[in-house]
């Protein structure tokens, strides 16, 4: 008994110290093995698992995980593991069901008298809520309670998140110095490794998003080089490297290098359909009919566009571009006016994040009119 015993901690310290040099294979190899997991393990098993591409799993251990926090009367340690799962299903695109996962954990809120770091992680799901109703106001006075606790509770993951969140509704609102000030303080955290890796990858995908929205091209160029070698020191990496081709891809498209482009475009469809999130891949697509269609190629521009489609990926103002130049200016001109009579707010996933990985690095898509 003993040495089962003595053999089950050392597999959990092996586990441990793998997850600590983000090792990811050697971690969730370890974790399987090693029995009963405390919360801490449970989360690190699912993390693992999530970053290998594994979100089945994931969702898996982060539901064993609710289960043995409700089972014990830890109402707090529930509502993380429900958080969590609100997120990750979210990111891939179960809305429904993460919605359902996020109720869950403000119903076991509902008992805490006391404030709780755990009621943070509900206003960043509170946040998105927001935006996807359009209310741009809420939205931004919520990110900045975002911050406020995690710097009261000192929890890094909800500074990185606030302090973006909050400085893309600057931007968004014309602040944009101070939104972007806000932007860097967020990836300190990240530089310092002390945020999650799951939260700082989508901090890296909405971070690069921001520079290419205010056409900072040369930070996004920065921030890209930045992405794909933190993708790379992690080996096995799945969420995110669809992002950093996908980024790759268009910073290469803005230099002219157009062969390069459509291969890392191709490359960012790939990675995000081996992850499962389709509608980032049906926007790596659309990039590649972005180039074709530049170099003239109709027939391919078009391909792409309906697979694009297809995937569930808006494919205009490019495909409209696309009919023009074969003349057929009438159908152009009505999918112009049908994209401008759609003004609306809403939330396009990073997946990562997310685009993904997604990849939910989280991007925050602004009002159009």
């Amino acid at each position: 008994m003993g040495v089962e015993r003595d053999k089950t901690i050392d597999v959990l310290l092996q586990a441990r110290e793998a997850y600590e040099r983000r090792d990811w294979v050697l971690a969730l190899d370890r974790l399987r093995g090693a029995g009963d997991l405390a919360p801490e393990d449970t989360m690190a098993l699912a993390t693992s698992a999530y970053l290998l591409g594994n979100a089945d799993e994931a969702v898996r251990a982060l539901q064993a995980g609710y289960q043995d926090r409700v089972r014990n009367g830890d109402s707090l340690g529930a509502a993380r593991f429900a958080s969590w799962l609100g997120l990750l299903l979210n990111v891939r695109g179960e809305s429904a069901v993460g919605g359902g996962w996020v109720a869950r954990a403000q119903r076991l809120l509902e008992t805490e008298s006391e404030d709780v770091v755990e009621r943070g992680y509900l206003l960043a799901h509170e946040f998105f809520q927001h935006l996807a109703r359009g209310d741009l106001a809420r939205a931004a006075e919520t990110a900045a309670r975002v911050v406020e606790t995690g710097r009261r509770f000192n929890e890094h993951d909800l500074i990185a998140q606030g302090l973006m969140m909050q400085g893309r509704m600057m931007i968004y609102s014309g602040r944009v110095p101070e939104g972007v000030a806000l932007l860097d303080e967020a990836m300190v955290g990240l530089s310092a490794g002390e945020v999650s890796p799951i939260i700082a990858g989508m901090a890296y995908c909405s971070l690069i998003e921001a520079c290419q929205e205010l056409s900072d091209f040369s930070r996004a160029v920065s921030w890209t080089i930045a992405l794909t070698r933190w993708c790379d020191a992690q080996p096995g990496l799945v969420p995110y490297t669809g992002q950093c081709s996908l980024h790759r891809g268009q910073i290469m498209r803005l230099r002219g290098a157009y062969d390069e482009a459509l291969a890392e475009f191709a490359l960012a469809q790939r990675r995000y359909e081996k992850e499962g999130t389709v509608a980032p891949a049906g926007m790596a697509l659309t990039e590649q009919g972005d180039v074709l269609r530049i170099r003239g190629k109709l027939d391919e521009a078009e391909a792409a566009y309906r697979q694009a489609a297809e995937l569930g990926h808006e494919p205009q103002p490019g495909l409209a571009l696309a009919w023009l130049a074969r003349g057929r200016t009438t159908a152009a001109i009505s999918a112009v006016r049908r994209l401008l009579a759609e003004a609306h707010a809403g939330v396009i996933l990073c997946v990562a994040h997310p685009v993904g990985e997604q990849q939910q690095q989280i991007r925050a898509a602004a009002p159009r009119s």
